[in-house]
């Protein structure tokens, strides 16, 4: 539980910032926990524009971490950040070409998200490599029942699901 300080309170301040740990590549259940409205302020690459910053926090199995991600508001980007809204089953797979994004409840959305890693500056990063589809999502839910069945019970290996 977090420690919490009077405005008179001494305090130990050789305490180092916590470690950052990256995940391992692959992919995760994620939950939006945090969003904000920024503005980019355009590169040689893109125009200034605006920009959603996302926190995810993604587990699997055995680890949890954070992850951040950009999403700007622009055409070059809109597969992006219509591949999170239809992760988050808050956009249909299909239909409609000219959908709206709610933003409004993307805070506490859920799905399942690729990670991978990059190295910058010698240290290492997580980034999204791609926000998998309900359909996908799916997929990997049954193969890992599957898998499980088959560690509890391997005399049902042959049993189609």
């Amino acid at each position: 539980m977090q420690e919490v300080f009077s405005w008179d309170s001494k305090v130990d301040t050789t305490i180092d910032k916590p470690e950052y740990t990256p995940l391992a590549a692959g992919v995760y259940n994620f939950t939006v926990s945090k969003f904000e409205r920024k503005r980019f302020n355009g590169s040689p690459k893109m125009k200034a524009c605006p920009m959603a910053e996302l926190q995810l926090t993604c587990t699997d199995a055995t680890q949890e971490g954070t992850v951040f991600v950009r999403l700007y508001l622009c055409k070059q980007q809109v597969w992006k950040i219509t591949h999170l809204f239809r992760s988050c089953a808050l956009i249909p797979e299909t239909g409609d070409q000219n959908a709206d994004f709610p933003w409004d409840k993307i805070v506490g959305a859920h799905g399942m998200v690729k990670v991978k890693q990059r190295e910058y500056n010698g240290k290492i990063y997580n980034d999204v490599d791609e926000f998998l589809s309900v359909q996908e999502q799916a997929h990997i839910n049954v193969e890992k029942i599957k898998a499980q069945v088959h560690d509890a019970h391997p005399e049902y290996d042959d049993i189609e699901f």
